[in-house]
């Protein structure tokens, strides 16, 4: 309880002094992910996130499609995913180096280094999106949970520069009933009216899924929808 208290502490310090200072929300979430691991390495470290490889499975996950794990963090779920794909075939993309660099120093220790996974640090909110080239899959867990809508809005646009006709981009989201909702500085909540109406603004079909099931999800609210781009851009 103590750590969390100060934790909570923390999140509002830092909040109130990006959003007095003009900054963008993603910068003060970067600063956070980055204090939390500088402040414990080891963070993520006891998470089973092995199930989130299952489910890409169960939608068409293969050793050699190609990959992009979105807010990939520390690779809690990466590293189940780099030991499955063919080597060269993972790129995780965070917001926070710091984690980024944790997550490189984990592969190392778990000798994964030959799997040639590629992590990648948005900056400024760009996915560089001509250094990934097309992608079979897009997994993006327990991101959209921190992302505000106009960043959510900046990335289905650039998603959509990865994708052909046969890709999938599938994200976590905290499901509500109606409108968006910002709790706690760093956590945000959607329904799903607005999910898809941003999505088909960057002409995507968006399609909840109904198989999807958090381990940890006690309320129910943690949801998934899959996006795949409008055939009529074809």
């Amino acid at each position: 309880m103590v750590k969390k208290s100060i934790l909570r502490i923390f999140d509002f310090l830092a909040y109130r002094i990006f959003k007095f200072l003009g900054k963008p929300y993603s910068e003060y979430y970067a600063f956070r992910m980055n204090m939390i691991v500088k402040l414990n390495p080891n963070w993520g470290k006891n998470l089973e996130r092995d199930f989130q490889l299952n489910y890409l499975k169960s939608k068409g996950l293969k050793p050699d499609s190609v990959l992009l794990d979105y807010g990939c963090g520390a690779l809690s779920a990466g590293r189940f995913f780099i030991d499955y794909l063919d080597a060269g075939h993972y790129i995780g993309a965070d917001v926070a180096k710091a984690v980024l660099d944790e997550g490189s120093r984990r592969l190392n220790d778990l000798s994964l280094d030959e799997k040639k996974a590629r992590l990648i640090h948005i900056k400024n909110n760009h996915l560089p999106y001509e250094e990934i080239g097309k992608v079979n899959l897009i997994w993006a867990q327990s991101v959209v949970t921190h992302m505000s809508p106009e960043d959510l809005s900046t990335m289905i646009s650039q998603i959509a520069l990865i994708m052909d006709e046969d890709s999938k981009f599938l994200f976590s989201f905290t499901k509500n009933d109606s409108g968006v909702k910002h709790r706690k500085f760093k956590d945000w909540e959607y329904d799903l009216n607005t999910l898809v109406g941003i999505s088909e603004r960057h002409g995507f079909d968006c399609e909840i899924q109904k198989d999807w099931k958090h381990p940890y999800d006690n309320a129910g609210t943690d949801k998934v929808v899959c996006l795949r781009l409008s055939r009529s851009k074809f």
